[in-house]
């Protein structure tokens, strides 16, 4: 059953509105290029990143996966075209080989600009650490030495940079991973009851936050990816509201 009918959203409003969204993310990546300025054009791409994240959420709602996942690919690659670590989130929902960022491991990659963003360099110590092999020695070893404020916010949900880097490293080791996961779903618990509470934002999908949060989702598989927990455990790791349980349960079994 599509997310959109126990949610009680509107399938053709959705699909609407994805279509805009997708309309506005192609002309807005399309004329990215073509800025002079580097910081313009960097915003430029993460605009139309981010339209292209939100129409593979809405994807999502619609039950639509293979679609789903081509946005959260072009989500992906307008977000590195920015130089955002975050794209490495969006390749995760695509299900692709994501090992390598530019043919370096993404935890390593250096931005063009020094200082800045460092922080989202957590998104790939996540994504590596969801990975079985070599890749996953090094993640812990770099977690371990992260040295950003671990207060920083991160993401619509503002969950923060402390609790990534748990998770990676509960993730690296196999151990705490149950209790490490707990922030991320009491945050998007209390995101879909204050969503859930304004109908007519509700309706019109009209706040930030997503159903289908992709900051969640995108975490929830990397998790699943680690086969640190099984999906059931993660599913029992904290007390769900039913619409989240809904989502969470649909998006890591199915999709």
């Amino acid at each position: 059953m599509p997310l959109f009918e126990p949610l009680r959203l509107n399938p053709d409003f959705i699909a609407h509105d994805r279509e805009f969204l997708i309309n506005a993310a192609r002309r807005g990546a399309e004329g990215a290029g073509s800025i002079d300025d580097p910081e313009l054009r960097r915003r430029a791409f993460v605009i139309a990143a981010s339209n292209f994240r939100r129409a593979g959420a809405h994807s999502l709602l619609l039950g639509e996966f293979d679609f789903a996942r081509e946005m959260f690919g072009r989500s992906a690659g307008a977000y590195y075209d920015a130089a955002f670590p975050y794209g490495v989130m969006m390749e995760v929902l695509t299900g692709r080989n994501w090992q390598h960022f530019d043919g370096v491991p993404p935890f390593t990659r250096r931005d063009e600009r020094p200082g800045a963003l460092q922080h989202q360099r957590v998104y790939s110590l996540l994504a590596a650490v969801s990975r079985q092999g070599p890749m996953r020695d090094r993640a812990l070893a770099a977690a371990r030495e992260f040295s950003q404020p671990r207060s920083i916010p991160l993401g619509v949900l503002g969950i923060p940079l402390g609790d990534f880097v748990d998770l990676a490293s509960a993730l690296a080791t196999g151990e705490g991973v149950r209790q490490a996961v707990v922030p991320f779903l009491q945050t998007y618990n209390r995101a879909f009851e204050r969503a859930w509470a304004n109908s007519h934002k509700w309706a019109h999908l009209g706040m930030t936050f997503h159903p289908a949060e992709p900051d969640i989702i995108s975490v929830l598989h990397c998790v699943r990816g680690s086969e640190s927990i099984p999906v059931d455990d993660l599913l029992g790791a904290e007390a769900l509201n039913d619409n989240t349980r809904i989502v969470v349960n649909e998006l890591l079994r199915e999709f």
